[in-house]
């Protein structure tokens, strides 16, 4: 979860890519200033600078194809870095400063990866230069290593720290916006989708079945004189009707259908993968279902009725308003003809 809320953060800002481009141009300005003279250091540290770059260029190229190698792009970068810290360390002896590149290390682990990285890549850094100080025969001073173990693990402890409650933080705004666009795509009163849901996946659904050519149907359903309802019962009975509508037909909700209210009493139910005659039967079940049902209103029991219009995708359909409108005139055709009853578009 941690390395998956960051990935989309990194993403998002191009600090997978910054960091990369900013690493290569680096060590090929050490191998330029080595190769100029401006650094006088001997030609293995040219080579590692150069070999840097070009095994840098290798993550590169795959963080170009596609972002979903960030995983394996981030693990190589992070070895790759590793091992040329501890080239440097083992063969640059003339550069006092060396070990400075454990740090980057370490940087790079937290921000990447997250804690656990961050610790592991840490420990691993101490561990190399402890152990290059004892097969070496402690070359540099003790002061020195101390100094540099305690800062990485002084740094090491800061990051980490830095680094939860980011996570903290991002994982709370993820949150609060998945809840935020939950709301956005439901329907307050009756808790299905709403028309701005509706509108949004309805298309998705068309053009699918229009490049695959396969199923899609479209039910409209109104509910039968509601104005009566409201006025008789009153505005809280009438979305208590509504609420118990919606649950009646939600039974006969399955996969690869989108079920949304789309206006007062207005509903409609997209059948992504069902053929024509599915959705007319099914329609006629609805309708039966909602004539033989009594709603509770107070202590008085009120049956309704719904009229309902059925149309489905044809190839010459150019959008998805094609096929509402379809379904639009056949919903209008069943109100026309006395209602309560299911009419399908020619």
């Amino acid at each position: 979860m941690t390395r998956k809320i960051f990935s989309n953060f990194a993403s998002s800002c191009s600090i997978r890519l910054s960091f990369l481009v900013f690493g290569i141009f680096t060590t090929l300005l050490f191998a330029v200033m080595s190769l100029t003279g401006i650094n006088p250091y001997d030609p293995i540290d040219i080579w590692t600078n150069f070999g840097f770059a070009a095994l840098s260029s290798i993550p590169l190229l795959l963080l170009r194809r596609g972002k979903k190698n960030f995983t394996l792009v981030t693990h190589l970068f992070l070895i790759i870095t590793l091992l040329i810290s501890i080239v440097a360390l083992v063969f640059i002896t003339d550069d006092s400063f060396r070990a400075i590149w454990f740090f980057v290390v370490v940087y790079l682990a937290y921000s990447f990866e997250g804690t656990r990285a961050g610790i592991f890549y840490t420990i691993l850094s101490m561990g190399f230069i402890l152990a290059y100080e004892v097969m070496a025969g402690h070359p540099t001073a003790l002061i020195t290593v101390n100094t540099t173990i305690i800062g990485l693990g002084v740094m090491s402890f800061l990051f980490y720290v830095n680094t939860r409650k980011f996570f903290e933080q991002t994982e709370a705004l993820q949150e609060k916006s998945r809840l935020l666009t939950q709301l956005a795509s439901i329907d307050s009163l009756t808790g299905i989708s709403n028309r701005y849901h509706f509108d949004e996946e309805a298309p998705l659904c068309f053009e699918r079945a229009s490049r695959q050519k396969g199923n899609l149907s479209l039910i409209l359903l109104d509910i039968d004189h509601f104005k009566q309802i409201n006025d008789t019962y009153g505005h809280i009975a009438g979305n208590h009707v509504l609420v118990e509508f919606a649950h009646t037909i939600q039974d006969f909700v399955g996969d690869g259908m989108i079920f949304a209210r789309t206006g007062g009493e207005e509903f409609a139910l997209l059948l992504c993968d069902s053929s024509f005659d599915e959705a007319t039967t099914l329609s006629e079940t609805i309708r039966q279902a909602i004539s033989s049902n009594t709603f509770d209103i107070g202590e008085q029991k009120i049956s309704i009725t719904v009229s309902i219009g059925v149309a489905d995708y044809r190839e010459a359909d150019r959008h998805f308003s094609d096929l509402f409108l379809r379904a639009d005139l056949a919903l209008y055709q069943a109100k026309e003809e006395g209602r309560n009853r299911v009419v399908s578009a020619i």
